[in-house]
Protein backbone atom coordinates (compact mmCIF):
# COMPACT_ATOMS: atom_id res chain seq x y z
CA UNK A 1 0.00 0.00 0.00
CA UNK A 2 1.54 3.29 -1.12
CA UNK A 3 1.69 6.16 1.36
CA UNK A 4 -0.47 9.12 0.52
CA UNK A 5 0.55 12.79 0.64
CA UNK A 6 -0.65 13.18 4.24
CA UNK A 7 1.73 10.49 5.49
CA UNK A 8 4.72 12.02 3.68
CA UNK A 9 4.25 15.39 5.36
CA UNK A 10 4.24 13.69 8.78
CA UNK A 11 7.59 12.01 8.11
CA UNK A 12 9.85 13.09 11.03
CA UNK A 13 12.96 12.56 8.87
CA UNK A 14 11.78 14.54 5.85
CA UNK A 15 14.21 17.39 6.61
CA UNK A 16 17.18 14.96 6.62
CA UNK A 17 16.67 13.57 3.12
CA UNK A 18 19.58 14.34 0.78
CA UNK A 19 20.51 13.46 -2.77
CA UNK A 20 23.64 11.48 -3.60
CA UNK A 21 25.45 14.70 -4.53
CA UNK A 22 24.52 16.27 -1.21
CA UNK A 23 25.78 13.19 0.64
CA UNK A 24 29.07 13.31 -1.24
CA UNK A 25 29.41 17.04 -0.53
CA UNK A 26 28.79 16.42 3.17
CA UNK A 27 31.34 13.57 3.17
CA UNK A 28 33.93 15.76 1.44
CA UNK A 29 33.39 18.54 3.99
CA UNK A 30 33.71 16.18 6.97
CA UNK A 31 36.78 14.45 5.56
CA UNK A 32 38.47 17.80 4.92
CA UNK A 33 37.73 18.95 8.48
CA UNK A 34 39.02 15.65 9.89
CA UNK A 35 42.25 15.77 7.89
CA UNK A 36 42.74 19.43 8.80
CA UNK A 37 42.30 18.60 12.50
CA UNK A 38 44.84 15.76 12.28
CA UNK A 39 47.37 17.99 10.49
CA UNK A 40 46.95 20.81 13.00
CA UNK A 41 47.29 18.44 15.97
CA UNK A 42 50.36 16.84 14.37
CA UNK A 43 52.01 20.24 13.91
CA UNK A 44 51.13 21.18 17.49
CA UNK A 45 52.52 17.86 18.69
CA UNK A 46 55.79 18.48 16.86
CA UNK A 47 56.07 21.96 18.33
CA UNK A 48 55.44 20.74 21.90
CA UNK A 49 57.09 17.32 21.54
CA UNK A 50 59.72 17.94 24.23
CA UNK A 51 57.14 19.03 26.80
CA UNK A 52 54.77 16.17 25.91
CA UNK A 53 57.59 13.63 26.19
CA UNK A 54 58.66 15.04 29.56
CA UNK A 55 55.12 14.78 30.94
CA UNK A 56 54.66 11.23 29.66
CA UNK A 57 58.06 9.97 30.89
CA UNK A 58 58.02 11.65 34.33
CA UNK A 59 56.26 8.76 36.16
CA UNK A 60 58.78 6.32 34.67
CA UNK A 61 61.71 8.48 35.72
CA UNK A 62 60.30 8.79 39.26
CA UNK A 63 59.87 5.01 39.51
CA UNK A 64 63.39 4.31 38.25
CA UNK A 65 64.88 6.84 40.69
CA UNK A 66 62.96 5.26 43.58
CA UNK A 67 64.02 1.73 42.60
CA UNK A 68 67.65 2.83 42.21
CA UNK A 69 67.62 4.43 45.66
CA UNK A 70 66.10 1.28 47.20
CA UNK A 71 68.61 -0.99 45.48
CA UNK A 72 71.51 1.24 46.45
CA UNK A 73 70.41 1.19 50.09
CA UNK A 74 70.03 -2.60 49.95
CA UNK A 75 73.50 -2.99 48.41
CA UNK A 76 75.09 -0.71 51.03
CA UNK A 77 73.41 -2.69 53.79
CA UNK A 78 74.68 -5.99 52.39
CA UNK A 79 78.23 -4.60 52.06
CA UNK A 80 78.14 -3.37 55.66
CA UNK A 81 76.97 -6.78 56.89
CA UNK A 82 79.41 -8.80 54.75
CA UNK A 83 82.34 -6.61 53.66
CA UNK A 84 84.34 -9.68 52.62
CA UNK A 85 81.79 -10.42 49.83
CA UNK A 86 82.28 -7.06 48.27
Amino acid sequence: MAPDAGERSEDPFAHTRMTLGEHLGELRKRLFRGVLAVVLLFIGGLFFSDQITAVILQPHRDSVAKLNAEQEALAREQVEQHPEER
